[in-house]
């Protein structure tokens, strides 16, 4: 984690900050929010980073900051990947990158097997999110809703709103 940091500072991306392993917390972020309202998440390019980035997400929108995710090649991370590809090749990762909310979702359903129990598990996770997300801004709320259901149901809006019962009320 430190040595991402600095790596990334050598290379001209200031601004960084790292948190060391799955240590990130809501008052982590809540301090972050001080500074900057938008965060561009970068974890490491294995199983255990995207774990981590599926956690920091929810906490993300919990404390109203928005961003993206670098999805990193496997084995990479931020040190290596700089050092290896240089810091114009991350640069242009970080301008593709989805929206973290996006990114969350698609992580979801890139998971799921196709059957109906692991439907329910994904509208599960994804209701109260949207529930927070309805608190503050109902309209995102409704666009991420939107965005699963079209991708677990092709679209079918009705089913799925009565499958999520009383977290988009």
């Amino acid at each position: 984690g430190n040595l991402d940091v600095m790596q990334l500072a050598q290379a001209g991306l200031a601004n960084t900050v790292c948190a060391m392993g799955t240590a990130l917390t809501e008052q982590h972020l809540r301090e972050i929010q001080r500074f900057a309202p938008r965060v561009v998440l970068i974890l490491d390019g294995d199983n255990a980073g995207r774990r981590a980035a599926h956690k920091a997400i929810p906490l993300c929108v919990a404390t109203g900051l928005e961003g993206k995710v670098v999805w990193l090649p496997q084995g990479e991370d931020p040190d290596s990947y700089v050092r290896q590809h240089g810091a114009a090749a991350l640069q242009a990762l970080i301008d593709r990158a989805p929206p973290m909310l996006n990114a969350w979702l698609d992580g979801l359903v890139a998971d799921w097997d196709g059957s109906l129990q692991g439907k329910t598990r994904i509208l599960t996770q994804v209701g109260p999110l949207l529930a927070q997300l309805g608190h503050s801004d109902p309209l995102t709320r409704d666009q991420a809703y939107d965005y699963v259901v079209a991708k677990l149901d092709g679209g079918r809006l009705e089913d799925a709103r009565a499958r999520m019962g009383g977290y988009l009320d």
